[in-house]
Formats: C-alpha cells, structure tokens, sequence
C-alpha cells in the first residue's frame, strides 16, 4: 500500500499536480520506443496544442520517421470538473483527433494513427487542484 501511494504521488508531482501547469520535461528522453508513452497536456475545456504540446508531438513524429513499421494510439482524456459526460468524452476526442491530424500533416499515414477519446475515464488526481493533469493524450508508440 505505501509503495503505490508514493508511486502515484511520485507520478503526480512529475506530472505537474501540484502546480497549475505540467512541468516541462521532455518525452521519454533516453529511452528507447519501446514502453515509451509521451503526454501532452491541455488547457481546461481546450482541444488546442500548446507549443509544448507540439515539441512533444513533433518528438512522437521524429520516431514515427524513423520507425516506419511503428504504429501509434493517442489516448485522450478529460478532466472530471466538466459535469456534461457526452461534452467529456467529445472533447476527449477532439484532443485525440487534432494530435493525430498534426501528425498526418506532417507526413505520417493515418493508417498507421488510431485516436480514440476515453473521456474522464482513467483519471490521474481526483482532487480539484490537480485536475490539470487529467487534461491529457498519452501517445504509445508500437510494433504491431
């Protein structure tokens, strides 16, 4: 039990919980594709890319670039204060849509893109100080 409390609180803090924005930290820097599950962060009820959200996603392009065979699932969340469930799981969505749009705009197929919108579902933090973190798409990176 105390193990994974000071996991999920270790993630927290790394994810930026305890401050308004996400802390800057580049996406699975030193590490191989292989497990590697960047995240962009979102502003409340945005489905716009921040600039940092598109260094992330030009990095997940970079990789795609140079590993043709990848495949590549944008995850795409909400944050629990929007009460609407149906505008939750839509703006989910258009988080993961748009991400994957950036990235066939670049040069990627979309064939080898699935986006999907989980909606609140998966939440980070449950408190409302640290809801920034629940505004998210996680990109896994894989080898079919």
């Amino acid at each position: 039990m105390k193990k994974s409390f000071l996991i999920l609180t270790t993630v927290l803090l790394l994810s930026g919980c305890t401050s308004q924005m996400p802390l800057k930290k580049l996406p699975c820097e030193g590490s191989v594709v292989k497990g590697c599950q960047p995240v962009v962060y979102y502003n409340q009820d945005s489905y716009e890319i921040s600039p940092m959200g598109k260094d992330r996603l030009d990095w997940v392009y970079e990789k795609m670039k140079r590993y043709p065979r990848y495949h590549l699932t944008i995850k795409g969340f909400s944050d629990l204060q929007i009460q609407d469930q149906d505008h939750a799981k839509r703006l989910s969505y258009m988080r993961a849509y748009f991400a994957k749009d950036y990235l066939v705009k670049k040069g990627i197929s979309d064939t080898r893109i699935s986006a999907e919108g989980l909606g609140p579902k998966q939440a980070i933090c449950f408190q409302d100080k640290c809801q920034s973190v629940n505004r998210r798409i996680q990109l896994e990176i894989y080898k079919p």
